[in-house]
């Protein structure tokens, strides 16, 4: 069912959406594991999609913790809205620090992105990673997957520690970037 909506998603706006199928529970779990969720108060999620992560995160997320999944596909993020009403929930990642602001978050712990950057133009990808850098806490982490290695000077132009890990268990084969803040 997920992949058939996927499918008609990319279809209808293939510059958004980033795959026709949903990401692989060892890709999930590869973009959770790095999250230190016993000392979280606020995670974001770019890009929430099917909510494949989405689900993963209420599973792993404290009481009293926040987190905000951003969605812009209308019909996608209408699902998870309905799905996780628990959750904030928002459109445009670029104004992301403005949302935290509006709804009285400074900064926040974790941020956990599924955008597909490839897809983006160059000042787009760079505004988004300018937004989550700043929006992190100094101790944060931001993970970002992508299908391929070109990633890791947009990442370390905006973050001060970035480790790759391959994921091949996945279609495709994906990359897990963990950052670190500039601080």
């Amino acid at each position: 069912m997920m992949q058939f909506q996927l499918l008609e998603r990319f279809l209808t706006s293939p510059r958004s959406i980033g795959s026709i199928v949903p990401s692989s529970k060892f890709l999930v779990h590869a973009l959770v594991n790095p999250i230190p969720w016993d000392r979280i108060k606020t995670v974001v999620e770019l890009g929430g999609g099917t909510g494949v992560v989405t689900k993963e995160i209420q599973k792993r997320i404290a009481p009293g913790a926040k987190a905000i999944i951003f969605e812009n596909d209308p019909i996608l993020s209408k699902q998870l809205r309905e799905r996780f009403p628990h959750f904030q929930h928002a459109e445009d990642a670029e104004q992301m620090r403005y949302t935290f602001q509006k709804n009285g978050i400074q900064k926040v712990d974790a941020i956990i992105s599924c955008l597909p950057f490839a897809n983006f133009p160059s000042f787009l990808t760079t505004r988004i990673l300018q937004e989550s850098s700043r929006a992190l806490h100094d101790d944060g982490v931001f993970v970002q997957f992508q299908y391929s290695l070109q990633m890791r000077k947009h990442l370390l132009a905006h973050f001060s520690q970035v480790s790759v890990r391959f994921i091949p268990i996945n279609i495709p084969p994906s990359f897990v970037y963990i950052c670190k803040p500039s601080g």
